[in-house]
């Protein structure tokens, strides 16, 4: 018989200590490594309580930007560009004997050079650098509400038309419907007029594209690609699961100045090529539909492939076309830049006092907008950290307008480790990135509700100067169907463009 245990020691020792292991809780997962930049846009993106914006940089409010240091005053224009040349008003008197640099003369599309603007001009618009991030400038709006309404209704209305692609073009066959609808060269707010007009079918959808073989339809007899870049351009503004929709390869030959297959201009009609799978959660939808919830973006100008990394259109061999890309030039054929975005992009590169910042001693002349896109937001929509690194100039201007609902830009460093900056961007107002902070990571979290301007509403019944044409614009820059689950109303359009090569 063996002797007792010890009395301090309990028989079932060994049984306790397994039952204790077996019990021990798990230690606490280690928390999340999230760089500065991710944690500026999680604190913005924050839904569930009020979000502290004391420490976004306002071009507003001066005094306190400018006294801390956060905020440099670009000193703009020469005196031969002046006040007296604006429309008279309460604030611009005739009898004014001291003209001031003006941006808002230096373009017909800003809108202040029509007589019949109506609206008092009021102090010249003010550029900004801020310190730490060489070739920024950030440009209070030089736009007339009439101005903002004029781009914007190109934004809807023409620029959402081949040759230009939109994300909706991956799924959607908005192209052949329109043109088999409305006219040859139609698109989605085509079809959304004569939807509202009461010219469609009640139950009429546009129906999903079907879905080809690989090597089969549009991708027979194409070229190869050519390479513009090492990585994404602007990064599209994401909805909900942050899940960007993507356009399937379109590519041209990169030997001659015409494609095999296909001219440029074809390619661009044809594009996207149809996705590898389909996509069985999606419908046929009206262009209502499309147009409230799912538009997320469109090209302009040189069109880039999100599938490839290329632009479509632009050869990388032969002499250079007279940009700063080397051997690479634009194939003929390709679709330009609208002339308003060119025109504006141009009288802000080139105005001096900006000029000197964003060009780096180079000739303005030789700034030349070539290709862009146009991003729009819900209220909900975001667009995540990103770097711009696909053309071959990485600090020659980009150029990005705002209108519609302020949003909260954030602007960092060349990695996601750089603290960024958050700086408020309300209707009108512009930043041009060059120089070093042209490859610098940026992105938008959030758009503010309830800060529509209000001359994006439907206008007056009575209103003397009432454009009927509008109504449906200011429908879709309301946005009131999502008012309900956003809490709010509004919508922003962001327009964004570089010189590629």
């Amino acid at each position: 018989m063996p002797p007792p245990p010890a009395p301090d020691i309990p028989p079932d020792i060994n049984a306790t200590s397994r039952l204790a292991r077996r019990h021990k809780p798990n230690p606490p997962p280690p928390a999340p490594s999230y760089t500065p930049f991710r944690v500026a846009e999680k604190h913005f993106k924050r839904r569930d309580r009020p979000v502290d914006l004391s420490g976004v940089i306002d071009m507003r409010r001066l005094e306190e930007w400018v006294g801390r240091g956060m905020l440099e005053e670009v000193v703009l224009g020469s005196a031969s560009v002046g006040r007296e040349d604006l429309p008279k008003g309460p604030s611009n008197p005739s009898s004014d004997p001291a003209p001031a640099p003006d941006l808002r003369l230096s373009s017909p599309h800003f809108g202040w050079l029509d007589a019949s603007a109506g609206a008092s001009p009021g102090p010249p618009p003010r550029a900004f650098t801020v310190p730490g991030f060489p070739g920024m400038v950030l440009i209070q709006s030089p736009f007339h509400p009439r101005g903002e309404r004029e781009v914007v209704k190109k934004c809807v209305r023409e620029y959402t038309r081949a040759p230009n692609v939109t994300n909706l073009d991956t799924h959607w066959d908005i192209r052949k419907t329109a043109h088999t609808v409305c006219f040859p060269g139609a698109g989605l707010w085509d079809l959304r007029e004569k939807e509202a007009r009461g010219e469609l079918p009640p139950d009429f959808t546009i129906p999903l594209r079907k879905v080809e073989p690989a090597g089969s339809g549009q991708d027979a007899g194409r070229g190869s690609g050519s390479g513009s870049g090492d990585g994404g351009s602007d990064s599209q503004p994401q909805a909900g699961t942050d899940e960007a929709h993507s356009s399937g390869p379109v590519s041209v030959d990169d030997t001659s100045d015409t494609p095999s297959g296909p001219g440029v201009v074809e390619a661009y009609l044809l594009l996207p090529n149809p996705p590898s799978t389909p996509a069985n959660y999606l419908r046929p939808l009206p262009p209502s539909a499309l147009l409230d919830s799912r538009i997320r973006w469109t090209s302009i100008g040189l069109y880039y492939d999100w599938t490839t990394k290329e632009y479509v259109g632009l050869s990388t061999s032969g002499s250079a076309g007279g940009g700063t890309g080397g051997g690479a030039r634009i194939l003929d054929g390709a679709p330009p830049v609208p002339v308003e975005i060119s025109d504006i992009s141009r009288a802000v590169v080139g105005f001096p006092g900006i000029r000197e910042i964003v060009m780096g001693g180079k000739d303005a002349e030789m700034y030349e907008p070539q290709g862009g896109i146009v991003n729009y937001y819900g209220l909900k929509d975001t667009l995540m950290a990103h770097q711009d690194r696909s053309e071959a100039d990485g600090e020659s201007p980009l150029v990005s307008i705002s209108f519609g609902s302020t949003g909260i830009f954030l602007v960092g460093g060349a990695t996601k480790d750089s603290p960024p900056i958050a700086i408020f961007l309300r209707s009108g107002d512009i930043v041009v990135l060059s120089g070093p902070t042209r490859r610098s990571f940026h992105g938008l979290p959030r758009v503010l509700p309830s800060t529509l301007p209000s001359y994006f509403f439907r206008d007056p019944a009575d209103a003397p100067d009432r454009d009927g044409e509008w109504d449906l614009i200011a429908d879709f820059m309301t946005n009131e169907a999502e008012q309900v689950r956003n809490g709010g109303v509004g919508r922003r359009i962001n327009v964004n463009v570089r010189q590629v090569c």
